[in-house]
């Protein structure tokens, strides 16, 4: 009987450059060829371990006491992670997502049967991360980021986000959890689900401080009880007092909160509330100064925007803040489509008045005052934009039947109706799309000047990107669990995820402007601040082959050369190029 073999050239690569190989008879009756696309998982996996991630889960999650568990609770937790960044799957189909799609022991340099990949044992790698204090175990990791990639901490912008829970959450008997899953003020607008909230506090994009808050928790709260911890934050990251700015939205600027940063020596930058007088007041101020204010512009990513800026020196509650009032260029295009909106429901709200009035007559001048006072207080009072002129108007209605003969009698009656006369009010509409634009800050740093505040404060943005991946496809409805302490862990875990994005968008960002380099996107369009949804498609086309002999050898390689780009990636990033082809040994 004939043998089936194939005659087959290992090729080995290194730096994308095709190196010796060589060749080998492979007999295809006792051995089994296999390509899988695991470039995407192999990097989310790689940057875990980078990072310690893995290690520190390990090291903390496992008791000295027992049986060890047959599938390190590290390795558990960086398999949902690596899902989480493709495409979240609840505990009880992530067996089905790795038996299908994946070569388990190439992405994790270990050994894993799909088999006991369990809801059960997923579960209770969550159960220990409750017990271990994960904000602690957060705390450890983010640190070796910073220390890794030696990157320098002035600033942390906090923020709170909300997340909607669709079903009961009863807590079980006997029971209790650090967080509570309930009613609050929803930024989802969900006032009717319970919900939990997720702060975090970012510096350069990367998240560097994570918290599971209870659904009703308050932002204003939140900042006040932050402001003890701060100084444990900085201490981690060695951040200098001198230097730090506390970054924060309007929900900070309380009288507590100020009282507290200064108390602490902690410098921070926040915006002023719109209904505060001391905002409405550096309103005022700018409209009637609005074309001698200062101009600058700030670039982001996509183009430049102009702001005019108004500063001012005052005194709050017995402290001393620099105050500085911006109006963005950039918001005005957004905001005018705003105003058309409401100057179009005015005016068909004008117009209903006028149909409904002119049919409307009176039998007296007193009944129809007294309408045209009704009007002016509960309908004219809310109109914005319009200039409207309301008149009592007489006017003759000849009576029915035949003309009277005595020409003494009258055939006609008096009638009484209200007309109304409107116009636009340029002024007004002018003044109110300024103020639109307009917000107001606030700093404890009397020294910075009002650009330096605007500047440092649109960091905040670096936050908000970072809820948008909290809220992107892969994390919708993702909780799947019903245990509390479950849930609470798993939101550690979502925020974990989020950090190891941002520190893989952070660190290829800067490596590409450092050396004025850019990457190819999906649409082969050149990308110098690529996102990490970008960076992280790059990987999907790498392609790896195992082998897998009879005796229970193996041998992985790539089926081509890497892309000079995910090479690039790779270098800014400390990853070996052998991590698609490492497997467990």
């Amino acid at each position: 009987m004939t043998k089936r073999v194939l005659a087959f050239n290992l090729e080995l690569y290194y730096k994308g450059k095709k190196e010796k190989g060589y060749s080998m008879i492979i007999d295809l009756e006792k051995t089994k060829i296999n390509t899988f696309l695991e470039g995407k998982a192999a990097l989310v996996a790689s940057m875990c371990k980078k990072l310690k991630l893995t290690a520190i889960m390990n090291e903390n999650l496992t008791s000295d006491l027992g049986r060890k568990p047959e599938i390190a609770y590290g390795t558990l937790i960086e398999m949902m992670i690596v899902n989480m960044c493709d495409d979240h799957k609840s505990l009880s189909q992530l067996g089905n997502y790795y038996n299908n799609y994946r070569d388990l022991e190439g992405i994790f340099q270990r050994e894993i049967e799909c088999s006991k990949l369990t809801d059960d044992r997923f579960g209770l790698a969550l159960d220990h991360l409750y017990e271990a204090e994960p904000k602690k175990i957060f705390a450890r990791i983010a640190s070796n980021v910073f220390q890794m990639y030696n990157i320098k901490i002035t600033k942390i912008n906090f923020d709170i986000t909300s997340k909607v829970m669709w079903g009961t959450y009863e807590t079980e008997h006997g029971e209790e959890a650090r967080i509570e899953i309930t009613y609050g003020h929803s930024k989802d607008k969900r006032s009717d689900k319970k919900q939990v909230k997720m702060a975090i506090g970012s510096a350069n994009g990367i998240v560097v401080d994570i918290e599971a808050l209870s659904g009703n928790a308050s932002d204003k709260t939140y900042n006040f009880d932050k402001l003890d911890g701060i100084e444990n934050i900085m201490k981690n990251f060695e951040i200098s007092k001198n230097d730090f700015h506390y970054i924060a939205d309007s929900a900070f600027f309380t009288k507590k909160n100020i009282v507290k940063a200064n108390e602490n020596g902690i410098k921070f930058i926040t915006s002023v509330p719109k209904s505060m007088k001391i905002a409405n007041e550096m309103r005022n101020f700018a409209l009637s100064e609005f074309d001698n204010l200062q101009e600058i512009e700030i670039k982001t990513t996509k183009k430049a925007g102009i702001y005019k800026l108004s500063e001012k020196k005052i005194n709050y509650k017995g402290i001393e803040l620099k105050l500085a009032l911006c109006h963005s260029g950039p918001l005005v295009k957004k905001k005018t489509k705003t105003l058309e909106r409401k100057i179009k429901k005015e005016e068909k709200a004008i117009k209903k008045l006028e149909k409904n009035f002119i049919k409307m007559d009176f039998a007296c001048e007193k009944d129809a005052l007294s309408e045209l006072n009704r009007l002016e207080k509960k309908r004219i009072k809310k109109i914005k934009f319009y200039k409207i002129d309301l008149k009592i108007a007489k006017k003759e209605v000849k009576k029915p039947g035949r003309q009277p003969k005595d020409p003494l009698k009258s055939n006609v009656n008096i009638k009484y109706n209200i007309e109304i006369s409107y116009s636009l009010n340029e002024k007004r509409k002018d003044e109110f799309l300024k103020s639109s634009c307009m917000f107001v800050l606030a700093t404890s740093n009397l020294d910075m000047t009002g650009e330096e505040i605007l500047r440092e404060y649109k960091t905040q943005d670096s936050v908000e990107k970072n809820f948008q991946l909290l809220k992107s496809p892969q994390f919708v409805n993702a909780i799947y669990l019903e245990s509390p302490k479950r849930i609470e862990a798993f939101m550690y875990l979502m925020m974990l995820t989020v950090m190891i994005k941002s520190v893989i968008q952070y660190i290829i960002r800067q490596d590409l402007k450092e050396n004025d380099e850019y990457i190819i996107g999906t649409r082969k369009e050149k990308n110098y601040k690529p996102t990490f949804a970008v960076i992280y498609e790059s990987f999907s086309s790498i392609s790896t082959m195992l082998i897998e002999f009879k005796n229970d050898n193996k041998i992985r390689q790539l089926t081509k050369p890497l892309t000079k780009d995910v090479i690039k990636m790779l270098e800014s990033l400390q990853l070996e190029q052998d991590i698609f082809t490492k497997g467990s040994k």
